[in-house]
């Protein structure tokens, strides 16, 4: 059985990474592993409600709070697919080298996997009318995305951003970075991705996903 691997799908809201989740879950065969869901499940996703009737302490307190929740429970259940041999694709902001430091530490606790990120991008205005694009599609009960966020909380990732480039062990052995510019279907290799390795077959992918969104709206 070849190693297992770790793609963790990073980015802000509204910037596709949903989208490319769900590409890359039917390509790879994996299931999506989401901390939009985990928070959902515990009852709490930072909805627009929340922003608009609380203090921007208390929407940070709860930021802070439930993403720290989440984000406990996505290792632990990475942590047990790993451990029977299983890959693991991810799908969350992971903001800062904190929150991306377990997905270090898991891959390095697993002989010879891969931990493959890919960062979804795009402009703030793309950004924030795709979330207002979902926030009516919701309110005419479809259900687009995996949660509705306030600008505030979105302007509040933006904020608390830390650059993965910067993250002292993306320079570990098998780790890559792939960046993917959603509002122009941008596809970049930032770090890695080796002749042969899973890596790179998972950039190939996000190219193609990027060339068929790119057909599609130039129709």
């Amino acid at each position: 059985m070849p190693p297992p691997f770790i793609v963790a799908i990073t980015a802000f809201p509204g910037t596709g990474k949903t989208v490319t989740a769900n590409y890359l879950s039917r390509a790879l065969d994996l299931p999506v592993l989401s901390s939009s869901d985990i928070r959902g499940d515990f009852g709490w996703a930072p909805r627009g409600s929340l922003a608009r009737e609380s203090t921007p302490a208390e929407v940070e307190a709860a930021l802070q709070r439930h993403s720290e929740l989440a984000y406990g429970v996505l290792s632990s259940l990475i942590q047990e697919r790993l451990a029977m041999g299983h890959s693991v694709l991810v799908e969350g902001t992971f903001n800062t080298q904190e929150q991306r430091e377990s997905l270090y530490e898991l891959q390095q606790g697993a002989p010879d996997s891969e931990l493959i990120f890919v960062r979804c991008s795009c402009s703030r205005d793309h950004a924030l009318s795709r979330i207002e694009h979902r926030r009516v599609l919701n309110s005419l009960g479809f259900r687009a995305g995996r949660e509705v966020v306030d600008i505030r909380i979105y302007d509040r990732y933006r904020e608390t951003f830390e650059d993965i480039r910067e993250d002292k062990s993306l320079a570990g052995p098998n780790v890559s970075l792939i960046q993917y510019e959603t509002d122009n279907q941008d596809v970049n290799r930032l770090h890695g991705c080796a002749a042969g390795s899973q890596a790179a077959a998972v950039l190939h992918l996000v190219q193609a996903l990027a060339g068929a969104v790119g057909t599609n709206q130039s129709d």
